[in-house]
Parts: C-alpha cells; sequence; structure tokens
C-alpha cells in the first residue's frame, strides 16, 4: 500500500462535482434506520489534509432503511427490537447523497451542517477515489448521488416551463 505521506505518492482526490462546480468530500456518514441529525460527526477520509480558505465541504451520507419492530414479553417485561427492511411499504434498501459539513479547526473535527436541509435538483458526480475510499470500507456507493443542499422551508423551486403559446391560441374563439 502506498505510503500517503510520502511526496512522491500522490493523495487520493477527495472530490465530487455538482452542478458544474467542484466540491471536496470531507468523509462518510452511515446510519441505520433514519436519517442522521444535524451537527452529527462524520467519519473523515484517511488521507485528507485539512480544507483550505473558501472550500465547499460536503460529507458522503449513507441511509439503510428498516422499519423497528419491538416485541415486549408479557412474563419479564423486556423488550427487544429488530429491524427489517421493506416492511409495511417502508423504503428498502440505501440512500446515498452529499451534504454540506463543516469544520472545527480546534477540534479539527469535521459534521454535518447545522441547519435542516432536504434534497435540491442538484446531483453529485464522485470521483473514483472517493468510491474506491467508501468501497474499502465495505460500502457500495453508487457514481451520481443527490444533493442535500436545499434549506427544509424554503420555497420549493420550479423546473423552468416551456411554452408555446401563439397569438391564436390566446385569441381562439374570441374573434
Amino acid at each position: 500500500m502506498p505510503d500517503r505521506n510520502d511526496t512522491r505518492t500522490p493523495r487520493r482526490d477527495c472530490r465530487a462535482l455538482i452542478d458544474g462546480r467542484e466540491v471536496q468530500v470531507v468523509g462518510h456518514l452511515h446510519t441505520s434506520r433514519h436519517h442522521p441529525d444535524r451537527g452529527a460527526a462524520i467519519t473523515p477520509f484517511e488521507d485528507l489534509a485539512e480544507p483550505g480558505t473558501g472550500a465547499h465541504l460536503f460529507a458522503l451520507v449513507s441511509v439503510r432503511c428498516a422499519t423497528d419492530d419491538t416485541t415486549v414479553d408479557l412474563d419479564t417485561g423486556a423488550s427487544h427490537s429488530k429491524y427489517f427492511e421493506g416492511l409495511f411499504g417502508m423504503p428498502n434498501g440505501t440512500s446515498w447523497y452529499l451534504t454540506p459539513a463543516v469544520y472545527d479547526p480546534q477540534s479539527r473535527t469535521y459534521s454535518l451542517a447545522p441547519q435542516a436541509l432536504t434534497a435540491g435538483l442538484s446531483i453529485g458526480a464522485l470521483h473514483d477515489d472517493v468510491l474506491e475510499m467508501v468501497s474499502d470500507a465495505g460500502y457500495a456507493a453508487p457514481a451520481g448521488v443527490r444533493v442535500h443542499d436545499f434549506p427544509v422551508r424554503a420555497p420549493i423551486p420550479r423546473q423552468p416551463r416551456v411554452t408555446a403559446l401563439t397569438t391564436r391560441s390566446l385569441t381562439r374563439g374570441k374573434q
């Protein structure tokens, strides 16, 4: 395995392309059953350098969807939870997305952005090195993922509509 601290060995490229702009992917966060909390800590990629000034930082998040099924033993009162994928019409599988991250220089840690965000209209293209690092951790990420960078309470963006109205169609029936 190459030594990443050796200046002769090139660093892995932790980038993604979102709407034509490059962003730095700082790490991966895997959760089960539900989306992670705002401000959750991110596991950074091994050979990640400290971010430069003005860098657009993003984290790759994977969520394994499952349904909580809790049973209680009537004799002892003890409860036991199991998680089932795709039960009762719930989503099945793993969803992947990029979401903004923040860096704390004092603790030298990365975390998810503190504001509530949802998926906008953007798709992020992950660099091959990011896919390889996630694969080394035992996950299979797709090359293109949704981007959760849209504020939850903001007005919904609309796709531009192409309208082909002519003068004749506007005046039809009024002649």
